[in-house]
């Protein structure tokens, strides 16, 4: 579970961002600047819903992709399904 991760240290949009496109696993449209914007508007929203169990969610996905191999986040090993229903 993504859950046991010390999501009191998760990384910046910005530090996970830096990761996945020097992974070269996004698109290389994306920009540093999209990717962030992505990120922020999705922390951003989820505490406008006062939706701790997301935000805690979110958090342990970017410890996840901080503390994870290219490989590992390209085998999907930081996916959680609740987070990207799309």
């Amino acid at each position: 579970s993504l859950l046991g991760l010390g999501v009191a240290c998760a990384p910046s949009c910005e530090q996970a961002c830096d990761k996945v496109l020097e992974c070269g696993l996004d698109s290389p449209r994306t920009a540093q600047s999209e990717c962030e914007d992505s990120c922020n508007g999705q922390l951003d929203l989820y505490e406008s819903w006062e939706d701790e169990d997301k935000q805690k969610r979110f958090d342990a996905h970017l410890s996840c992709i901080g503390g994870s191999t290219c490989e590992e986040i390209a085998d999907g090993v930081c996916f959680d399904e609740d987070l990207f229903v799309f």
